[in-house]
């Protein structure tokens, strides 16, 4: 069987670059050294810190996304566009939060920094 690779992984840290080849329980090189653990539940805590890692980059990734598009909807957009840009990406943070992929403090910072931009702008005078 050969070789498959996690999405993501060319940016992550060499070792990374290691994946388990399916029902064979080793390694096979793709780019990097070699992992040194030497016991069975070592190499698995190696496979799913990869996966893991994947996955909190997905989410993070994601975020930041949707949070420029969030400021962009502030910045050009108008009200009702801000605030639906605003409840979306509102919920993808708490989400990530939730996941534990950021923590609950650095959510709150998040939501509280957008939401204080669209009342700077969106503030009658």
């Amino acid at each position: 069987m050969g070789c498959r690779r996690v999405a993501g992984l060319l940016s992550l840290r060499p070792f990374a670059a290691w994946v388990s080849t399916p029902g064979f329980g080793c390694f096979s090189l793709l780019i990097g050294s070699p992992p040194m653990a030497h016991s069975l539940s070592a190499n698995k805590r190696i496979r799913q810190n990869i996966k893991l890692n994947a996955l909190n980059r997905w989410r993070k990734t994601v975020m930041k996304d949707e949070t420029k598009e969030c400021m962009e909807k502030i910045v050009h957009g108008t009200e009702v566009e801000a605030l639906e840009a605003f409840k979306k990406v509102s919920r993808l943070i708490d989400r990530t939060a939730q996941k534990g992929t950021i923590h609950k403090n650095q959510a709150a910072r998040r939501k509280s920094r957008l939401a204080a931009r669209i009342k700077a702008k969106f503030a009658t005078k």
